[in-house]
């Protein structure tokens, strides 16, 4: 008898898989069977590996924090140029993850909190899912409050209302990709979006 097996298949995959299973179907909609099915292992390999379905999807969602979700914060820091110019990078990096073909249409997140409002999601699943989204929303709010700062946003309005704003048409263009939406129907939406940041 041997002492063990080494692991025959490559985790980051199978978490990749089993991320993209959970940003289609929603942590209740995907069964045991079909993740471990996608990830191409048993389940005691994903037990040994990963945990049970709950810490699964933890790490599920902290993988597409780190490989998708912040590819747009890091496009807006590294621009330059206008505000509008720069926040148009920004949602428009957010609309191409939200399009990708080789992922489920929508946003991850965004598709996360929606079935988290029915109330029926492990204590550990909501936490994985309100710090992916504090994680955005604390990058905008001290974005914005540096350009309140600067003189590029009114300072009638807080940094919040700008987050919350910003927020509010990201969820928005994920519902409109799960729907169908063309990435040319919401490029027309970020046009509309980006005149409040017009100086």
């Amino acid at each position: 008898m041997t002492a063990g097996r080494k692991c025959e298949f490559s985790k980051e995959q199978a978490l990749s898989a089993a991320m993209q299973l959970f940003w289609e179907k929603g942590f209740l909609g995907a069964s045991l069977s079909e993740l471990t099915h996608v990830m191409g292992i048993n389940k005691p390999s994903m037990y040994a590996a990963f945990g049970n379905k709950e810490q699964l999807f933890v790490l599920a969602t902290d993988y597409f924090v780190e490989q998708h979700g912040s590819e747009a914060c890091r496009n807006l820091s590294n621009a330059e140029g206008a505000l509008r110019d720069r926040m148009k990078v920004y949602l428009s990096a957010v609309a191409d993850m939200q399009n990708q073909p080789t992922l489920p249409p929508g946003c991850f997140i965004a598709q996360a909190i929606g079935e988290s409002a029915g109330g029926t999601l492990p204590a550990s699943a909501l936490s994985a899912i309100k710090k992916a989204s504090e994680k955005t929303t604390s990058f905008l709010n001290d974005f914005f409050q540096r350009e309140i700062e600067a003189g590029s946003l009114s300072d009638n309005k807080t940094a919040d209302i700008y987050t919350r704003y910003t927020f509010t048409v990201i969820q928005g263009m994920a519902s409109m990709a799960r729907g169908g939406a063309s990435r040319e129907e919401m490029d027309d939406v970020i046009d509309l979006a980006l005149h409040i940041f017009e100086g």
